[in-house]
């Protein structure tokens, strides 16, 4: 396999012209997804005949040379010469008359759709005789026309998807008549003997939707969470595509040709940075330290993984979904209570993907109900990621205050805030749960404040921060009651 960027080839051999030149039919192969761009391989056979005539093929829309790469294959044929040969239009000849021969054929599935309706109509409209006593006509009769209605009606629903199909083809070859402007090139090729090639070109072009997105669904009778990955695709080319490969990127592409010049990294004490000193060990020194961080620095991608699906059809201007890949995985589902605010038990999961999972919106399914969508962060290979599927209406939660009173001492000034709070959880899920009440413990940021708390049973951890939990597992059906108290000395 022979490569080269078509952007440097503009040199063109004594013997190319265009006049002459084998045209080669190019046909979509590939199509390759990033999340800044998007490039379409087209490949094309043809043979060498070794007589120096070029070779021509031609792209839609108005796409410049030096976007351009060409591969030719077998190693044993090289690319010498390549150069864009102008723009226009495409010849529309052909696609008028095969819009003509689709627009007739239109016409003439309407009139049978019309004619069999019409007959399904006159034979609901027939009066039945009355029956003749010692025969059974009438009853021949209705079996007859209980059998040729439905046949009428499967016709006439094989005849509407004929015309919906003969109206894509239609819409989609007026696309192309609509924007047929084509760039023309032309290519010099070198081969060792007589033999076929294969030529692929490679080029960027716009589509009109290319949006990746997940789909998550939550099972929490079988514990599962499964995740899937899918591209929203539409093209208007005015041609269809397909059956090509799909491949998507996580990492968006690189447009540089060649690395960044190395810079030297220098450091700096604060100390001498304040005093004003600076540090020169080249002519040319780099902006202080300070300075350089407010700049936009190179963030290196998460992962450069690539998601392919084969035998994809994508046709003009109708948009498509392509599942790219879909993770299930085991997981035993939480109920999280924040108690601190609204007492809302909120369902979520913790998932260790198998691959690099790129950020993207994700609309998420709990028990085949949906819940909303939320925005998915990027999530590397095997580490655990946190998703919440929203309140969950299968945990009963009552709070209400059990204690609130202020003790105020005969003598002195300081005086005493008890507040005691009562949580009455109930499990209506078919299955166990593992529920996490949290609360939060006040902070004394003062001596003269003192802050004691308790809990009825005793929390599980409680963090440096005030943050207090309870976690435990809840039987279905099976309820739980927690009290939860702070006792704050301080002057009044």
């Amino acid at each position: 396999m022979y490569s080269v960027l078509l952007a440097i080839l503009f040199l063109l051999s004594p013997a190319m012209s265009q006049a002459g030149a084998h045209g080669i039919e190019l046909v979509p192969s590939a199509l390759q997804i990033y999340p800044n761009a998007a490039l379409l391989v087209e490949t094309g056979k043809a043979e060498w005949t070794g007589t120096g005539t070029p070779f021509s093929f031609s792209l839609p829309g108005s796409v410049a040379a030096s976007n351009v790469e060409v591969t030719v294959s077998p190693q044993s044929c090289r690319i010498e010469a390549f150069s864009k040969t102008g723009e226009g239009k495409a010849d529309e000849q052909e696609l008028s008359r095969r819009l003509e021969e689709l627009e007739k054929k239109r016409k003439e599935l309407t009139n049978r759709l019309e004619g069999t309706m019409q007959q399904v109509e006159l034979l609901k409209s027939l009066p039945l005789p009355e029956p003749i006593a010692g025969t059974d006509e009438v009853a021949k009769l209705m079996e007859l026309m209980g059998r040729r209605i439905p046949a009428l009606l499967d016709q006439s629903d094989a005849i509407g998807q004929k015309i919906q199909a003969v109206d894509r083809e239609i819409k989609a070859i007026k696309e192309k008549m609509a924007s047929s402007q084509e760039s023309r090139f032309e290519i010099g090729l070198e081969c060792t003997a007589r033999e076929k090639f294969i030529l692929e070109v490679r080029y960027p072009i716009s589509l009109q939707k290319r949006e990746f997105t997940y789909k998550i669904k939550g099972d929490t009778s079988e514990k599962r969470i499964t995740i899937t990955g899918a591209l929203l695709l539409k093209q208007a080319t005015g041609r269809d595509w397909g059956p090509i490969e799909i491949d998507y990127f996580t990492a968006p592409k690189n447009q540089a040709v060649s690395p960044p010049p190395f810079r030297p990294d220098y450091l700096t004490t604060s100390s001498r940075e304040d005093k004003g000193e600076a540090l020169f060990m080249m002519a040319a020194a780099p902006a202080p330290a300070r300075t350089r961080a407010k700049q936009a620095r190179r963030v290196e991608a998460f992962s450069r993984d690539v998601y392919r699906a084969e035998e994809i059809s994508i046709p003009a201007g109708r948009e498509i979904p392509v599942e790219l890949f879909s993770y299930s995985m085991k997981d035993d589902f939480k109920v999280e209570i924040d108690g601190y605010a609204t007492a809302t038990p909120f369902l979520s999961a913790t998932v260790k993907p198998p691959q690099y999972l790129p950020p993207a919106s994700a609309r998420l399914f709990l028990d085949s109900s949906a819940v909303g969508f939320v925005w998915f962060e990027p999530a590397p290979k095997g580490q655990e990621r946190k998703i919440y599927f929203g309140e969950d209406t299968r945990i009963k939660v009552a709070k209400k205050v059990e204690k609130l009173f202020t003790k105020r001492p005969f003598l002195g000034s300081r005086i005493t805030q008890i507040k005691e709070w009562r949580y009455d959880i109930e499990n209506l899920h078919s299955t166990p749960m593992r529920v996490v009440l949290v609360e939060r413990t006040p902070l004394s940021s003062d001596d003269d404040i003192e802050v004691k708390a308790w809990g009825q049973p005793k929390w599980t951890r409680q963090a440096k921060n005030g943050k207090t939990e309870w976690e435990f597992s809840l039987s279905p059906g099976a309820k739980r009651t927690i009290l939860f108290g702070t006792e704050v000395k301080r002057p009044e």
